[in-house]
């Protein structure tokens, strides 16, 4: 029950599951010796990880940037309390975008990702799981809000 107890209290906390990549310096500089039963939680800019009993604390870099959000009651996200990553930041940052990240930079439900794929509007890539190109959700930005004029694009 200690695991479940701790977890418990960083979520009460403020922090939140991190599930974006972990680059392995960080897990070197830690000396960890079982990075993949890490499990990461976030807040602002700090990381704890609780997959062992050492309970590790991370501020200097190694994970990818990602939206976070404030939890208004359990299993709700309020998305006008999203910590701000503008989408201009995110597609500088990355090649391939998740769904979550997709709907986000376009204003849309992962549901209508999915459809804008389907469409052919959006790219992804052949693998799985599911990501698009920046480069396809730059050009739909552009189709939908007339933004950044394509003469602008600094990407």
């Amino acid at each position: 029950m200690a695991k479940i107890d701790d977890i418990l209290k960083v979520l009460g906390r403020g922090y939140q599951v991190y599930q974006g990549p972990v680059e392995s310096a960080v897990y070197r500089a830690l000396s960890c010796a079982k990075p993949k039963r890490a499990r990461w939680f976030v807040r602002d800019g700090r990381y704890v990880c609780l997959g062992c009993g050492r309970g590790c604390c991370w501020t200097n870099g190694g994970f990818q940037p990602v939206l976070l959000s404030q939890r208004a009651r359990p299993g709700r996200v309020m998305l006008a309390e999203l910590k701000i990553v503008t989408p201009e930041q995110l597609l500088a940052a990355k090649s391939l975008l998740r769904v979550d990240e997709v709907a986000y930079c376009l204003n849309v439900s992962p549901r209508e990702v999915g459809k804008l794929i389907d469409e052919g509007r959006l790219v992804k890539h052949v693998a799985r799981p599911i990501r698009v190109t920046a480069e396809s959700v730059r050009g739909e930005m552009r189709r939908i809000e007339g933004w950044p004029p394509a003469a602008q694009d600094t990407f």
